[in-house]
């Protein structure tokens, strides 16, 4: 299911933007859609194990389109401060839910992406906040909520798939935030944006 929600809106973004759309939207799209396709067989190590890493990289694509359009940003004790906390919070959420299912982690590498992408999907979010806090733009809010729905995709995917709680409910829980939260970043794109509201599009 994440496999086709992620490949769908992909191709509609490469059919109607082409050389328009964003490098790093497109390897975001690309690699978190393979993640998904290699997760059909996550009981292998190796193939769990590269499933999680490109997760990671697709978190890193998302954090290079952010992080240039907020990084001029004058940082106050306010900003600082709710950094803090939330890196803190969240971090210490994440810590505990990696911690409830390490018993289920194939190996030390599998464990270790998994923990970077926790911290992977927490730092997207934080940049979020800024990038719409800096521009506060209907266009930035559309993105952000992309950016949280993704963060609770990815806490009900997580219990789901580990059969911690609320059974095939947190399953459609998580595809219904996927759809959610890649139809708001697929309406991003298209939006029409002043050139403060463009995410960054160079790898480099």
């Amino acid at each position: 299911m994440r496999v086709v929600v992620c490949f769908a809106y992909l191709t509609i973004i490469l059919l109607f933007q082409k050389k328009e759309s964003n490098p790093l939207l497109i390897t975001f799209l690309t690699l978190y859609g393979t993640s998904s396709l290699l997760t059909i067989w996550y009981e292998n190590n190796t193939l769990a194990t590269l499933a999680m890493g490109l997760n990671v990289i697709a978190f890193l694509s998302l954090i290079r389109a952010i992080l240039p359009k907020v990084e001029l940003f004058k940082f106050n004790w306010f900003h600082i401060l709710s950094f803090l906390v939330m890196m803190i919070f969240n971090g210490f959420l994440g810590y505990q839910f990696i911690i409830m299912f390490k018993e289920f982690t194939l190996s030390n590498l599998h464990f270790t992406f998994i923990v970077l992408n926790t911290l992977g999907i927490v730092f997207v979010s934080y940049l979020g906040i800024l990038f719409n806090h800096k521009y506060s733009s209907k266009n930035t809010l559309i993105f952000s909520g992309f950016v949280f729905l993704l963060l609770f995709t990815e806490v009900f995917r997580g219990i789901a798939y580990y059969d911690m709680a609320y059974g095939d409910f947190s399953a459609h829980i998580a595809r219904a935030l996927l759809i959610i939260s890649l139809s708001l970043l697929t309406h991003y794109t298209f939006l029409v944006k002043k050139d403060k509201e463009l995410l960054n599009n160079s790898f480099l």
